[in-house]
């Protein structure tokens, strides 16, 4: 008996790579079909979904049939059925005639009938499953009484049938029939282009001729066949002389069977290039060329399958000078090759280039296996090296020597023109790669900045320190170091924390806040570790605060633009906050250690309670189900034991508590067993806690709420038993009325307490703002969110120690394209983009793709059927069922892959593993329950799959129960016992890390290419996968990216739209101006005076104060409008900014004067006057815009015009 071996982390590399391209070929053995030479009770085209050409008179009436419907929005139904499928390539003539030979095949599927066994099979599989018609996607129509010709007696005796024979029908059965055509030679006059048609009908009759002696070849008489090909069955034979007797009744004697037909067609065209050349653009097609009747002038089908499948040719060129198309989907960069030597017709053209000849080719399911680019190891930096000044400098000046190194490298390739791997053709080229090496510079020195700071401040040092040794804490057994990229993006940001205490002095002062002013934003692929790094930041911020005299507040905020992100995200928090918390706790280098460490999830969209009525506190403890629904955390952060759910109601908060009395979560005397989270908003404004952690649309409630300035320390007084306030206790005004009566107090003792308080917030804006995901922060949500973040600035200014101090910017993102205009236009600032990328292709200072290791393979498909969920239903059929069957002959077939270091099951079943999790990615709801509902079809109770839903409109509880399902059934679960399907909308695209998740199904592409990028990458994060995208036939789009897919998967992260977003739009403004100016009056100018300014009549009153002082109100909140808005921003036109001016002050005239005339106790956020947004979603639903029918000939005739003149 074999004993488990050791696998090395090379080997186990080698082992998954083998083991997805097994997985490769069964996909696309069974969605071409060409291993399965019998196919019985479907139709083959419901079966097999590549490769697959049609009548080419199919597609004529299809297109007929749309040209006369004359829809303006036509859905291109016609596309589907591809009649053809060719290649397209360039040959410079030089007067040389071009010469080449073809060969290729293709498969038939006669039908024939079946013996009495298969039919006797289909009667019991018919009589036992509900879903058999619709299974089989045929209405069974009975057939009336009449002579069947050539016969004396009735198939059917009378128009009585019994009711347990109806539905029965003859058992369809195809066996395939393979067509091979080998070196066709082809040769074409480059002074006299003509089209030529090679005709395959005579190879068709060798390969059809045979079949005609053959008793079970089906042929019917034609009053027996439905115009679907149906044969119904009105009485069950019962023998297999019976069944005998019937089919000598239907059989016609005189074979009547297809009429198929096939040629290939060579068209070539004149053609200029990008340079003007002319060059000949050849395309040869293989075309199906079959008579099929025409079942509206009421002609009967034969029955026979009239499509050829798995179709395939190659083109060798033996003469001609060969020319390679320019991709021109994607910008230039020296960086890479946009040659691309074939194009597909309805395929994928593929290249071999030989001694002796080209030869191009087909391929239906094309593949592109995405190597992985990753952080350097050869440098990365243990957190052990950080822990002390002296190894901080040590470690980091050694990697400002690499860095000045890499630098060097860089220099000489500038200088030599390139090197033997890569050329700079061009002043152009010579051009870009300087302005790419003089990013890297700046990168060098913002780093020595960081260091400087490091350096200036012995509180930072100390908090930099301390992070990473909390870090090495917390990562022991799975991480020991940083990866390069994320200590260097560290020690970057480090300056923007040291500006709000620089001295002015400082010499570098003038860079040290320039660098504070950036919005910086870290660009890494999905999976890098950006998370982490900005973490390590969050820590090092907390103790830096705490050492520099902050005791309590809040110090960062993190931001998600949905759910599933910031729930995801909180859990990575959590565990780093608890860590550094038990550091706080018990290290002697913090000497105030101020109040604990803590969590508020600030989320909107009905994630969590703004405020808890005493009525929905016991509606959330009424069962342990209601309980869980509340928890936002299911295990502890710090010993990963069950946490429970508890109400305290002294505090009236709710309480993550630990039950592991070894914890140090339960140890904690500040602590007591109470994980550090509060979850709801009025927990949130009360205790103020350390870290926000939520969803951009809870910046709207800020037109809402005065106790929103907590976040920024503007408090009012402080409830004895539920914490801050800011002008009554929040649980007896919002919470529970009347529940508690604590307000403020106009007391000398009052008013000195709030300032003691007030100033332990000592830095009252926090210091870091967090975006992560950037680029989902688009169109309407991106401009209102712009307009919250200028409001926040407002408030930093208001605040602040400093009117500069504003927090520091930091955005995140794995998918971004025109970052600079995205920026200014959310943040008003400069950005700054980090990591640069190096002057070669997939390798930089930070990161590599050296030595090559697969990582993604992607696989595309286009099917002739418009039906997504029969698509992938197959796909995920074909790909459970080998999975199902590996498992059965695991204790032997692993012998047969060969892998390496696996000799016994154990091994390989751990393996298996990490690859029996099927997800579907699907861009709507309704799509994904029809794939749910297909699996049911296709497998049955006796496969017995288990599949799980997941939408956004699912409770976070039901997110959590999935989530943690897929991670716990790993390795050791039986697969019977195992979720094998997760169906999934966008809500996974981001922010889901989880590493059984290794084969993708996308039910189409996403409407955008960084959704697709996010989308696909949920897949091998951490082991080798596989991704496949099954591409919509008939819309437009999606056929171009089917036929560009490689070049679309070599230049994936350059094909991202830039993000659309205009903070400028007056609508816009219109929409967002009356929360901002409620919420400057609620939380800017409300602490100017004694009471908070909730009405009309307030407001009026607040006006008449501050123009007896001399003060302009209007003037001065028109100011602030502009500033919150842009209108001064140097970065937009003047044009523009002058009319965003315009547009404020009319509608802040409106809203005074609005507010003027209302009743005096009229609430502002009521409906009648201000009414501020509540979400940044709500907003009306957009409308599809696609050209209509002419627009597209248009374009279709203006690029082949484009073409032939190298245009």
């Amino acid at each position: 008996m074999w004993k488990r071996q050791s696998i090395s982390k090379q080997q186990n590399t080698n082992n998954e790579i083998k083991f997805v391209e097994h997985m490769e070929q069964v996909l696309k053995d069974g969605l071409r079909g060409n291993k399965e030479k019998i196919v019985i009770g479907e139709e083959p085209i419901r079966r097999f979904f590549s490769g697959v050409l049609f009548p080419d008179i199919e597609f004529i009436n299809q297109l007929t049939e749309e040209n006369e419907e004359n829809d303006p929005q036509p859905q291109f139904k016609s596309l589907t059925k591809n009649c053809n499928m060719g290649l397209e390539f360039l040959i410079d003539p030089n007067n040389v005639n071009v010469k080449g030979t073809i060969s290729g095949k293709f498969n038939l599927y006669p039908r024939f009938f079946p013996a009495f066994s298969e039919q006797k099979e289909s009667f019991e599989y018919l009589a036992n499953n509900e879903y058999t018609t619709e299974l089989l996607g045929e209405t069974v129509v009975g057939i009336t009484e009449e002579k069947i010709e050539g016969n004396t007696t009735k198939y059917i005796d009378d128009k009585k049938t019994d009711e347990q024979n109806k539905g029965l029908k003859l058992l369809e059965k195809y066996e395939q029939i393979q067509v091979h055509f080998n070196d066709l030679p082809f040769e074409i006059d480059v002074n006299e282009l003509n089209q030529q048609d090679i005709p395959l009908q005579g190879i068709l009759k060798e390969k059809i001729m045979h079949l005609l002696d053959r008793e079970d070849l089906f042929s019917v008489y034609s009053n027996v066949i439905e115009k679907t090909g149906v044969v119904p069955i009105i009485k069950k034979p019962e023998t297999e002389e019976e069944f005998k007797d019937m089919l000598r009744e239907i059989r016609e004697p005189n074979a009547n069977i297809a009429d198929w037909d096939a040629k290939l067609v060579i068209d070539p065209v004149y053609y200029k290039n990008k340079e003007g050349k002319n060059l000949l653009k050849i395309s040869i097609s293989l075309i199906n060329d079959t008579k099929v009747p025409d079942i509206k002038m009421g002609e009967k089908p034969t029955g026979h399958s009239t499509q050829f499948f798995d179709c395939y040719f190659e083109v060798k060129v033996q003469q001609g000078s060969h020319i390679p198309f320019y991709f021109d989907g994607a910008s230039d960069d020296y960086k890479y090759d946009k040659s691309y030597n074939v194009k597909g017709i309805n395929c994928v053209g593929a290249y071999e280039d030989t001694d002796s000849e080209l030869i191009l080719s087909t391929e239906t399911i094309p593949s592109y296996f995405q190597e992985h680019y990753r952080t350097r190891e050869d440098l990365s930096v243990a957190f052990g090296d950080l822990t002390t000044p002296e190894l901080v400098n040590k470690t980091l000046s050694s990697v400002v020597l690499e860095m000045k190194g890499y630098l060097r490298k860089w220099k000489t390739f500038i200088d030599y023109k390139g090197d033997g791997d890569k050329q700079l053709i061009n002043e152009e080229e010579v051009i870009s790669c300087i302005k790419d090496m003089k990013e890297f510079e700046a990168e060098i020195e913002s780093f020595e900045l960081g260091i400087y700071v490091l350096n200036m401040d012995s509180r930072l040092m100390t908090a930099f320190n301390i992070m990473n040794k909390v870090f090495a804490e917390s990562g022991k057994g799975k991480y020991t170091s940083w990866r390069l990229f994320q200590i260097i993006f560290i020690i970057r940001i480090l300056p923007s924390l040291y500006a709000r205490e620089m001295a002015e002095t400082d010499s570098k002062k003038e860079e040290i806040t320039q660098s504070a002013k950036y919005a910086d934003v870290l660009w890494f692929p999905t999976g890098g570790g950006k998370t982490e790094a900005y973490l390590g930041l969050v820590v090092t911020a907390l103790f830096y605060d705490r050492l520099r005299g902050k005791k309590r507040g809040c110090s960062s905020w993190i931001r998600f633009p949905l759910r599933m992100l910031s729930k995801n995200q909180l859990d990575r928090l959590a565990k780093m906050l608890i860590y550094a918390e038990e550091y706080r706790q018990k290290s002697d280098e913090i000497p105030e250690k101020g109040k604990p460490f803590s969590i508020g999830f600030f989320a909107g969209g009905g994630n969590t309670d703004n405020f808890v009525k005493d009525r929905m506190r016991k509606k959330y403890f009424e069962n342990e189900i209601s309980k869980k629904k509340k928890m936002l955390l299911h295990k502890c952060p710090r010993c990963n034991e069950n946490l429970t759910l508890e109400f305290n109601e002294s505090l009236w908060r709710f309480e993550h508590r630990c039950t592991n009395s070894d914890c140090f979560v339960v140890k904690s005397k500040e602590l007591n067993g109470v994980v550090p989270i509060y979850i709801t908003d009025s927990e949130v404004y009360r205790f103020v806690p350390s870290v926000l952690c939520g969803t951009v649309d809870k910046l709207a409630i800020m037109g809402r709420y005065r106790e929103f300035s907590h976040i920024f320390g503007q408090i009012g007084g402080v409830c004895p038993k539920h914490g801050f306030y800011s002008d009554r206790c929040i649980v007896g005004a919002y919470d529970e009325y009347q529940s508690c009566s604590e307000k403020v107090k106009n007391t000398a003792k009052h008013k000195r307490d709030v300032l003691t308080i007030k100033n332990s917030f000592y830095d009252p804006v926090p210091s870091l703002f967090i975006q992560d995901e950037l680029h989902l922060l688009k169109e309407e949500l991106g401009a209102l969110n712009g307009h919250y973040e200028g409001a926040l600035n407002e408030f930093s200014r208001s605040f602040g120690r400093k009117p500069e101090h504003l927090p520091k910017i930091i955005a995140a993102t794995a998918t971004i394209e025109s970052y600079e205009h995205h920026i200014n236009h959310l943040y008003l600032r400069a950005p700054r983009k980090y990591p640069s990328m190096g002057f070669k292709k997939g390798e930089s200072f930070y990161a590599t793709s050296t030595p090559n290791v697969k990582r993604r393979l992607y696989l595309g498909i286009l099917p002739h059927s418009r039906s997504q969920e029969e698509i992938i239903g197959r796909a995920v059929y074909l790909y459970q069922k080998e999975i199902k069957d590996l498992y059965y002959k695991s204790s032997y077939i692993f012998k047969e892959f060969g892998f390496e270091g696996i000799e016994c099951e154990e091994d390989f079943l751990d393996l298996l593993s990490r690859y029996d999790l099927s997800t579907v990615y699907v861009n709507q709801k309704t799509m994904g329950s029809d794939i749910a509902r297909r699996m049911e079809e296709i497998t049955g109770p006796e496969f017995g799959i288990q599949t799980e839903m997941l939408t956004g409109e699912n409770d976070m509880d039901k997110i959590i129960d999935v989530i943690d399902k897929i991670e716990s059934q790993g390795s050791g679960v039986e697969y019977k016992d195992k979720l094998q399907l997760l169906i999934a909308t966008s809500l996974i695209s981001h922010g889901v890390d989880l590493e059984r998740i290794n084969n993708f199904f996308m039910a189409g592409m996403p409407s955008k290419q960084a959704e697709y990028i996010q989308a696909s990458s949920r897949s091998a994060r951490s082991h080798a996968g596989l991704v496949l995208v099954s591409f919509r036939a008939n819309d437009l789009r999606e056929r171009s990216q089917y036929q560009f897919f490689i070049q679309n998967h070599i230049f994936m992260d350059r094909l991202v739209d830039p993000v659309p977003i205009n903070r400028l739009s007056l609508k816009a403004i219109e929409r967002t101006l009356p929360g901002l100016l409620s919420s400057l009056l609620l939380n800017v100018h409300s602490q100017k005076q004694n009471n908070t300014i909730y009405s009309c009549g307030l407001f009026q009153e607040y006006v008449a104060a501050r123009v007896t002082s001399g003060d302009s109100v209007s003037q001065e909140i028109i100011e602030q409008l502009e500033r919150i808005f842009g209108a001064g921003y140097e970065y937009f036109s003047l044009t523009a900014r002058e009319r965003v001016k315009e547009a404020i002050e009319r509608i802040y005239k409106e809203k005074e004067h609005l507010l003027n005339i209302s009743s005096k106790t009229l609430n502002l956020k009521d409906e009648q006057a201000l009414n501020p947004i509540t979400s940044f979603r709500d907003i009306e639903e957009g409308i599809t815009i696609q050209s209509c029918r002419e627009t597209d000939v248009v374009l279709r005739y203006a690029l082949l015009h484009s073409e032939r003149n190298g245009k």
